[in-house]
């Protein structure tokens, strides 16, 4: 913590106003020693003052080290123009306050050296030279007056510090003035360096007895790296960083072949299926065949013998000559059937509809869940939207052409008559046949090896006699040809023929079997159909309308996105007007503020734009993006609300992003420290001649009053900073001790201060005698 003592830092009119703005924004944010009061004017300062220290010396606040209770007030304002604030209104009702109130704690009977409370009243004053001062005098001269009566409710006046807008050095801005003032004022309070006797020694209350004036002069200059500025950036650029990589994956170009392997998740095929080929879907069908006749089994295997007769094939296959379609009436135990498969299509609508439910939550929660990155949010897109069109184009199909079931209920029926009556007799073919065989059996013995033959005998007196002999052999094998031929052709012939009757039967077997796998040809096959084509429209138009609500939401999400984007690229501009693509080429002069003669950036804009880039919490862009949706994920999760729409949290996000900035010393950095030397040394060379004596007090005899501290010099460093810093303030060109501070700033400070003057001395310094009374009344 930089402030030590209970401090009450007050600006009173505008320019102590700003005075306090830029000193408080210097400093930590949890200064809890330090209370803020800002004031009008004069009159407004008593009151406020009164409930400021209510607070800040409440029992249990003040330092733990200090063996008693001490308090510093700081009140910056100015003392000329047109509306000049009241001093001696302002120093009066001060000291009423702490006189009256808080005696026990700041007895006022002390010595100068033991006070432990004062007030330093810190004013902007114009060039100490010349008639024009002879009002700001007169109104010092009534708080030097004051100061040294006995009539004060507490001696709570220490020093009267004067900074004037002219120096030997040249003249002041407006906002110079401020920025020496607030320099100042951190360099007494700020700095944590209070109990340093550089600073306690300009701190304590002077001895008038020693003829040690209430007044001094000081001059101020800071070459400061404004972190809460830098901060700000910081985090609106990684803001925009991260929202505009997170719009660059949602409004990347599509893979085609990507698109539907997003969407698989969904298991959009298995939406309808109950109600297609499913299990409800051929329960309710089978019903409704057994309402339409669908009651024996069709045969596996037809076969149908070549002599097979047309009452054995209706006899043997008689299921497949009656009617596919025979409507009975319901029975009780067929309506109780179908209250059961009712009750089971509307499990099978809830579970579509519940499948549905849970493909989306399986979109949103893995597929473009808080750690997907959003990487496959327009693939998915894609994929939802050929779905849509998909579902929308089999809805208006269906819709315009309802299939009302099957328009035939008895198929094929007369194709088999027509096999049967085809079909010749048992009878026939054999008489046929019989008439194949005998004509082969003929040409089997006309052709065999001779119907005779000649043979060569001996008779009784032994001459050779030829004998002609007919073959039994040859009768046998004809009749056995025309036996097998004849049974042959039969059963060609029977084979060929009834084959048909075979293809018919199979083909009427098939067609009953589609017949009744559909519900049959009659009145409860089609109201099965209807029933199941209603679920597909409910169950499609559902689909239909969760897509389409999935899609929109999808768009919400890119809106969303590109919304924060832009937002922050509009808070963005507002710090560093015209911000690039590559933060490494952003212009932060705006950011560091243009460089004065006093007051200047610690570092060039590139060495500072190198520093917020390398104080990252996350490096890697992609990981920072990731963390940053994840980090802004709505807790009901992407399917209810929008990532990135929260604007406070998202700056959560941006903070802890740069919080390196805050944590990190520049000191600490070896290329940060050696630009940020080369920037000190180049001041402190020529600091003695910036920081020039504002005027030159004389004594009675017109000589140079020589007061206390006449010039001397110090700097308020950061502690990492002494490494490079301390050779650079041994070799200055006037002493130049260095205090080493704790405070996180990197920030330093020069002061140069001439102190313990009278009114009388700065009178003579301005070129006239004062007069030897104040004025009653001030002017203006």
């Amino acid at each position: 913590m930089g402030v030590v003592y209970p401090t009450v830092a007050a600006g009173v009119g505008e320019l102590g106003q700003a005075v306090v703005a830029r000193l408080t924004a210097s400093l930590d944010s949890d200064e809890p020693l330090l209370s803020v009061l800002r004031a009008a004017t004069a009159d407004e300062v008593g009151p406020a003052l009164g409930e400021n220290l209510s607070s800040l010396l409440e029992a249990g606040r003040t330092a733990m080290h200090l063996s008693e209770p001490r308090l510093d007030l700081l009140m910056f304002s100015h003392g000329w123009g047109q509306r000049p604030v009241d001093l001696l209104r302002l120093c009066k009702d001060s000291a009423t306050i702490v006189g009256r109130r808080y005696s026990a704690m700041f007895p006022s009977g002390r010595p100068p050296g033991q006070r432990t409370a004062g007030m330093h009243l810190i004013l902007i004053v114009p060039p100490m030279i010349g008639e024009g001062t002879a009002p700001l005098l007169r109104r010092l001269k009534q708080l030097e007056d004051w100061a040294s009566s006995e009539a004060p409710d507490y001696p709570l006046l220490s020093r009267v510090w004067l900074l004037s807008t002219h120096s030997q050095a040249g003249t002041l801005s407006r906002a110079d003035a401020v920025a020496s003032a607030a320099a100042f004022g951190i360099s007494l309070i700020g700095s944590g360096l209070r109990e340093e006797d550089a600073i306690s020694a300009r701190m304590k209350h002077l001895s008038l007895s020693r003829r040690e004036g209430v007044f001094s002069f000081f001059s101020a200059a800071s070459l400061d790296l404004p972190k809460a500025r830098l901060r700000s950036y910081a985090t609106e650029r990684a803001l925009y960083d991260g929202t505009a990589r997170l719009v660059g994956r949602v409004e990347k170009e599509v893979d085609p072949s990507l698109a539907q392997s997003a969407i698989t998740p969904l298991r959009s095929e298995a939406w309808l299926e109950p109600f297609t080929s499913g299990e409800p879907a051929r329960r309710c069908r089978q019903l409704a065949a057994n309402f339409s006749g669908a009651t024996t089994a069709l045969p596996d295997r037809i076969k149908v013998d070549p002599f097979d007769e047309a009452a054995d094939i209706k006899s043997k296959y008689d299921i497949l000559f009656r009617p596919a379609t025979q409507v009975r009436p319901p029975t009780h135990a067929d309506i109780s059937a179908l209250e059961e498969m009712i009750v089971a299509l509307d499990k099978a609508e809830a579970g579509s509809f519940r499948l549905m439910r849970d493909g989306m939550h399986r979109i949103f929660s893995v597929t473009l869940g808080p750690k997907s990155g959003l990487h496959e949010l327009p693939q998915v897109e894609a994929g939802m939207k050929r779905l849509l069109a998909f579902m929308q184009d089999e809805d208006a199909r269906e819709e315009k052409s309802p299939d009302q079931g099957p328009t035939d209920a008895d198929p094929l029926r007369d194709l088999v008559e027509a096999a049967l009556t085809e079909l010749p007799s048992r009878r026939m073919l054999l008489a046929v046949a019989g008439t194949v065989g005998v004509a082969i059996g003929v040409m089997t013995l006309m052709f065999a090896t001779g119907i005779t033959a000649n043979e060569l005998e001996i008779d009784a007196n032994y001459h050779p006699v030829v004998v002609q002999r007919v073959r039994i052999a040859t009768w046998g094998l004809s009749a056995l040809m025309a036996a097998l031929s004849s049974y042959l052709f039969a059963r060609w012939v029977g084979g060929r023929t009834r084959a048909k009757v075979q293809d018919a039967l199979e083909r009427r077997r098939d067609a009953i079997a589609d017949l009744w796998r559909v519900g049959g040809g009659g009145q409860p096959g089609r109201q099965a159909e209807a029933q199941l084509r209603q679920r597909r429209l409910r169950v499609r138009r559902g689909a239909i309308r969760l897509i389409e609500g999935t899609l929109e939401h999808l768009q919400a999400v890119r809106r969303a996105m590109l919304e924060a984007r832009d937002q922050g690229l509009r808070r963005l501009s507002e710090l560093c007007p015209n911000p690039q693509p590559d933060p490494a080429l952003d212009d932060l002069r705006p950011l560091l503020g243009e460089p004065r003669p006093l007051h200047a950036p610690l570092v060039t804009p590139v060495v500072a734009n190198w520093w917020v880039r390398s104080c990252k919490e996350i490096a890697d862009e992609s990981v920072w993006a990731n963390r940053l949706l994840e980090g802004s994920w709505p807790a009901e999760g992407l399917a209810i609300d929008l990532p990135c729409a929260d604007t406070e949290r998202l700056k959560q996000l941006g903070r802890k992003q740069s919080a390196p900035l805050v944590k990190r010393n520049l000191f600490g950095d070896p290329q940060g420290a050696e630009a940020a030397a080369r920037t000190v040394a180049e001041f402190t060379a020529r600091a003695p001649r910036a920081l020039a004596r504002p005027s030159d007090p004389r004594d009675q005899h017109g000589d140079p009053a020589p007061g206390l501290r006449g010039g001397e010099m110090f700097a308020v460093a950061p502690v990492e900073a002494r490494s490079v810093l301390k050779s650079i303030f041994d070799e200055a060109p006037i002493t130049l001790p260095a205090l080493w501070t704790s405070a996180r700033a990197e920030r330093v400070i020069f002061v140069r201060t001439w102190e313990g003057y009278t009114l009388a001395q700065l009178a003579r310094g301005a070129g006239f005698t004062p007069p030897a009374k104040p004025q009653a009344a001030q002017e203006g």
